[in-house]
């Protein structure tokens, strides 16, 4: 007779570090298959499977806990973060399990059941009530939380987009549990959505440490200053992208972004029903992004294996998906009709980099293990 192992419990008895292990264990790696007009495989990391539905729960947790070792934070210390949404339901998630009282500043564009989430788990939620003429909401959000610290100097400035903690979570918990699961010798090319660039800060370094070969790119909407925009723009998605700043977190990792696929809002959506249709996966338009991005490398590899990251699933963002246009294939796009692919370096670093050298020959149908 089999042996049945009991359910992991969870809950405040469960240490924190089997929590964060359990987290970044349960995060599926699943190929979808060749991508379209190319043999090239692409794999992706469904960072939805977490609590909130997104991979900044894991974030959350682990950037707190590493706070909180380095001495940085002390047990019961009251936190504020500025945030668009998932990070926001992440931190209320996490700093409830650790016994910290939250504040998050946010904008009145945050979906309602992100509001809902934050507030159920006891964080208090303040909304700017403008966008800042040049910095948009994102730098509303941040001259209201520099107000409220310079009030309550106590407070504990999360500030995810600067914090080495940031990235130090993830190379603490998700490398690993992904590192059992994928061999970093069969991925040709990797790219991951970025707003902060923790994930990407720490699969990069990696996936190029262990592979040399492999390229790593970063998947952008356009009107981002990130990565230089010329020109300043807004987007319908949140949680990419910066308006107001580059973050310190993924400037620090420049030197491994091979380059950067730019993706239209438009078609981050329309890959989310493509992602719904094909493969059953309800994904939020930063996911659809990473799809779009993911495709667009696999069409110019033609053979090998991409891997991205999904950082959430779709059911907050039902009202914008079922409104997202049908009628933009995922076929190969035309220079200017859709995703374009830069394999410059960012134009915020004073060094260029070499197009990529092309890629391994290698079998197009192995699958995560």
């Amino acid at each position: 007779m089999a042996t049945v192992r009991p359910p992991p419990q969870i809950g405040a008895a469960v240490p924190v570090e089997l929590q964060l292990e359990r987290l970044a264990a349960s995060l599926p790696v699943v190929s979808l298959g060749p991508a379209a007009d190319s043999e090239c495989e692409i794999w992706a990391v469904l960072g939805g499977a977490q609590p909130g539905s997104s991979i900044k729960d894991l974030l959350a947790m682990g950037l707190l806990t590493l706070a909180r070792e380095a001495g940085a934070l002390a047990p019961g210390q009251a936190l504020i973060e500025s945030t668009s949404g998932s990070m926001g339901v992440g931190l209320a998630w996490a700093a409830r399990c650790l016994g910290h009282p939250l504040t998050l500043v946010s904008d009145p564009h945050i979906p309602a059941l992100t509001r809902m989430k934050i507030e159920a788990h006891g964080a208090t939620l303040i909304t700017v009530d403008a966008p800042h003429p040049r910095g948009g909401w994102q730098q509303a959000r941040a001259e209201r939380v520099r107000a409220l610290l310079a009030a309550r100097p106590e407070l504990y400035f999360v500030e995810q987009n600067h914090s080495p903690f940031n990235p130090g979570a993830h190379a603490r918990w998700l490398v690993p549990a992904l590192a059992r699961r994928v061999d970093p010798a069969t991925i040709d090319a990797a790219v991951f959505v970025v707003g902060s660039g923790g994930h990407f800060s720490a699969l990069s370094r990696w996936l190029v440490e262990a592979n040399p070969s492999c390229r790593c790119f970063a998947a952008e909407r356009p009107g981002s200053r990130t990565f230089g925009a010329p020109r300043p723009g807004t987007s319908v998605l949140r949680g990419v992208g910066n308006s107001d700043i580059v973050p310190g977190v993924i400037a620090r990792a420049f030197e491994r972004v091979s380059g950067v696929v730019n993706v239209p809002d438009a078609h981050s959506l329309a890959a989310c029903r493509r992602l719904l249709e094909a493969h059953n996966l309800l994904v939020g338009p930063t996911s659809g992004l990473a799809y779009v991005a993911a495709t667009a490398l696999a069409q110019r590899l033609r053979r090998g294996v991409v891997l991205t990251l999904f950082p959430d699933r779709g059911e907050l963002y039902a009202p914008l998906l079922t409104e997202a246009p049908k009628d933009v294939p995922l076929r190969r796009w035309r220079e200017g009709s859709g995703p374009w692919v830069s394999t410059d370096a960012p134009a915020t670093r004073p060094q260029t980099q070499a197009r990529p050298s092309p890629p391994r020959r290698v079998n197009p149908g192995r699958t995560p293990r």
